[in-house]
């Protein structure tokens, strides 16, 4: 099921029924969300990254039901520009405008910690390749720095580990999406690559 966010209110994309309104916490009073998301294993969750600086978490009692807000998460330097659930939705991932990529504990909200060096530039879009098991995946990012850039997580006992194991120099993309093992970006020039 594929959920798409509409100012504060969830619709199914599929076939445009509602999933829900978002209802209390900071969203409703941010002037711009950049990115909502929900874990692909249950769709009664999400979180909303927004130019506020924070991410705020919701959760819906029942399907079809309101989302009611769980919490807030404030990271303090940078618009949230793309958050994306990892881990069949227990590790959510946010990339902000100054470059960072950070990792924090799906349902709790713990920061683990960063992934990588982040960006020179801010990140433009997020996408995440489930690994064998909940604890590990890779992060994939485009950002303004024209790169985009692949690093495996993983996580054991809340301690972060991550490589960088793909950089690529591209046009500035400004959005991504990964289908099956390819990521289709489409540039700002109006250029959509396929890549492996």
């Amino acid at each position: 099921m594929t959920l798409l966010f509409r100012f504060v209110h969830a619709m199914r994309v599929e076939d445009g029924s509602s999933a829900g309104e978002l209802i209390g916490g900071p969203t409703k009073s941010c002037s711009c969300v950049h990115s909502a998301t929900h874990p692909q294993s249950k769709e009664t969750t999400c979180a909303v990254g927004s130019d506020d600086k924070s991410i705020t978490l919701y959760a819906q009692p029942r399907p079809g039901a309101a989302f009611k807000f769980v919490k807030s998460i404030s990271n303090g330097s940078g618009f949230v520009q793309a958050v994306k659930f990892a881990g069949q939705g227990k590790y959510l991932v946010a990339g902000m405008s100054d470059g960072r990529i950070e990792v924090f504990c799906g349902g709790s909200a713990l920061a683990l910690g960063a992934v990588g060096a982040g960006s020179a530039g801010g990140v433009l879009s997020l996408n995440i390749e489930e690994g064998a098991g909940d604890e590990e995946f890779a992060v994939i990012c485009t950002s303004s720095d024209q790169c985009l850039r692949k690093w495996r997580v993983s996580i054991r006992d809340n301690q972060l580990t991550t490589v960088l194991i793909h950089e690529t120099k591209l046009s500035i993309v400004s959005g991504a999406v990964l289908v099956g093992t390819q990521l289709v970006t489409v540039s700002l020039c109006g250029a959509i690559d396929v890549l492996d």
